[in-house]
């Protein structure tokens, strides 16, 4: 069996063994060079792999693994000239959090109330900047004008995450602006000045300022009816068990945004009949935004051919780095070594992993982190 109707079984094998479940396959470039170019300190030319004709056996079997030998020398030259060029690793993008408080601005002329409201918002953003994330705050609005120019200026920083700060009553116009035009999930928190009211001294204007709480339902309400996905968090300025659960919102955030810029792969397909677990091409990018290429067979098997040993080593340590490999994992199987000669037919073979006979369809994974790219 020559070298190409070898990797093409054992990439038919590959895909037999795989999950059932399908998704999608991100190439990871861990191949090295075919056994044709030899080794490290090899050269890998005219060697003569075949083995030695049995007495009185016809020669033509040897003349014609010379002439495979030619070709393959003549596939190492044309290789050389075009040498093959692996994807570097992507730099992952911070989160991208957009900010935004408020409160009714019809308060303002009757109540000294915004001092202090913006003394909050004031302290929100600050605690946001500490987080790991690029904060883009629009600052405070009063009336729908100004969320309407906050809604645009969000749009633009293409947020992840939207965080708008009910600091007093508003109105829904003022905020369902800024849901529509970013296309972002909304966090909305409301957190009042302190842990109670002072309700033996409190009068209107100081009532408001604990009043966050308020507008959520019509907020909430309006948002449903417009079918824009949001979360809530509420408490006191200080109370840390509320900053917890905020923080774990932000920390979802970036997986979002990596799905949104991912790029995948699809080999192969699945069992033939097999409807329920298929992968559907447009509804993946429908939901997340991401890129699917797909891969075929032939294409893997001519990006095998031009892999040098050095983007294997390379690509193979970015893999440890990204992923975790467990002690069961073979360095040469990992790498997709050198065919090794069979037992049984005296044929080359790769030295793939065992398949289970209980599993089958398409060769499926998938990498949004952009480390690793098809």
């Amino acid at each position: 069996m020559d070298y190409s109707a070898s990797l093409l079984l054992w990439l038919i094998t590959l895909c037999m063994a795989a999950s059932g479940v399908a998704g999608v396959y991100v190439i990871h470039v861990l191949i090295r060079r075919s056994p044709h170019r030899g080794g490290p300190g090899e050269s890998g030319r005219g060697q003569d792999l075949s083995p030695a004709p049995a007495p009185g056996q016809h020669t033509l079997h040897r003349k014609d693994t010379a002439h495979d030998n030619d070709r393959a020398h003549d596939r190492d030259r044309r290789t050389r000239r075009r040498p093959a060029r692996v994807a570097p690793p992507a730099p992952r993008r911070r989160t991208r959090i957009g900010l935004v408080a408020g409160g009714l601005g019809a308060y303002w002329p009757q109540f000294p109330l915004l001092p202090q409201l913006k003394e909050s918002s004031a302290y929100v953003a600050e605690r946001f900047q500490r987080m790991d994330a690029e904060v883009t705050d629009v600052g405070f609005i009063s009336d729908a004008v100004e969320g309407a120019a906050a809604a645009e200026q969000l749009r633009r920083a293409d947020c992840d995450l939207i965080v708008l700060f009910l600091t007093t009553y508003l109105t829904s116009s003022m905020v369902l602006p800024i849901a529509q035009r970013s296309h972002t999930p909304v966090l909305v928190i409301d957190l009042q000045p302190s842990e109670r009211m002072d309700h033996a001294s409190f009068d209107t204007g100081a009532w408001l300022a604990y009043c966050g709480q308020c507008p959520v339902p019509e907020v909430g309400n309006v948002f449903r009816r417009a079918g824009i996905p949001f979360r809530s968090v509420s408490g006191w300025l200080r109370q840390e068990s509320a900053w917890r659960r905020i923080e774990q919102w932000i920390r979802a955030a970036p997986w979002r945004a990596s799905l949104r810029h991912a790029r995948h792969g699809l080999m192969g397909h699945l069992y033939p009949g097999m409807l329920d677990v298929s992968t559907d091409l447009t509804l993946l990018p429908a939901t997340f935004g991401s890129h699917i290429e797909v891969l075929e067979f032939d294409d893997l098997r001519h990006r095998v051919e031009r892999v040098s040993e050095a983007e294997t080593r390379e690509r193979t340590a970015l893999a440890r780095r990204v992923f975790t490999v467990d002690d069961s994992v073979v360095d040469e199987d990992f790498a997709w070594g050198r065919p090794s000669p069979s037992p049984w037919t005296g044929s080359s073979r790769t030295s793939a992993s065992t398949p289970s006979p209980t599993t089958t369809g398409a060769s499926t994974a998938s990498c949004t982190n952009g480390s690793a790219r098809a």
